[in-house]
């Protein structure tokens, strides 16, 4: 399988129209969004374009802003998808578990009095990569691939429990090592200009990062 991940449009539909172009050209398999849409244009062209996704801290606070039906579709959407050897999420997925879809972490938070940066932590923070690691080996997966950052900020972790910031535009993944993979962000990234997603080709064990032009 062929994967692109895309993230955190937050409504730019010129942009995510850009990168679905782009997308297109590299004929995936699959093209998975990691959440912080941003409107009803962008759900709907995601959903046409034949996308799945999860949740981000948007959907959870804008939910109910959604006209019918690309709302009751959004509140649907899981807090993390698990496909071949790889878990895909907004953050850190696990705060999440079995707490249900966006509306009811909408009002679990509320119940609970618990801020969203909580729920939705930075992979920039190490103590939160840590976390990361550990489910990555308890669920027997080698990737995660996640946006909310706005960075294509990558790591690896070797056999001896040794994370690596990873350098370059291509990674030929080893079987023995672990990776989190940030995929960056449709819209306003933070580590530069441009629209920037990430592709995956799972039987090469190939990993991208792309940057296209303002569009």
């Amino acid at each position: 399988m062929r994967y692109v991940f895309l993230s955190d449009i937050h409504g730019h539909l010129r942009r995510l129209e850009a990168a679905l172009s782009f997308t297109a050209s590299m004929r995936p398999d699959r093209i998975i969004f990691l959440g912080d849409i941003g409107g009803d244009a962008c759900f709907r062209r995601l959903f046409e374009a034949g996308a799945i996704g999860v949740f981000g801290n948007w959907e959870v606070s804008g939910w109910s802003q959604l006209a019918e039906p690309v709302q009751q579709a959004v509140r649907q959407l899981p807090a993390f998808l698990e496909e071949d050897d790889f878990i895909a999420a907004h953050s850190l997925p696990f705060p999440l578990m079995g707490i249900g879809g966006p509306a009811e972490v909408q009002a679990h938070m509320r119940q609970e009095q618990i801020h969203w940066r909580a729920l939705f932590p930075y992979l920039t923070d190490e103590h939160v990569r840590w976390q990361a690691w550990a489910e990555l080996l308890a669920r027997g997966r080698r990737f995660l691939f996640y946006g909310h950052t706005h960075q294509q900020l990558s790591w690896s972790l070797d056999a001896r429990g040794r994370e690596r910031m990873l350098r370059g535009n291509i990674l030929h993944a080893s079987p023995d090592m672990h990776y989190l993979i940030g995929v960056g962000s449709i819209c306003r990234p933070d580590d530069g200009p441009g629209i920037t997603l990430v592709s995956y080709d799972a039987p090469a064990g190939m990993v991208q990062w792309h940057r296209l032009p303002e569009p």
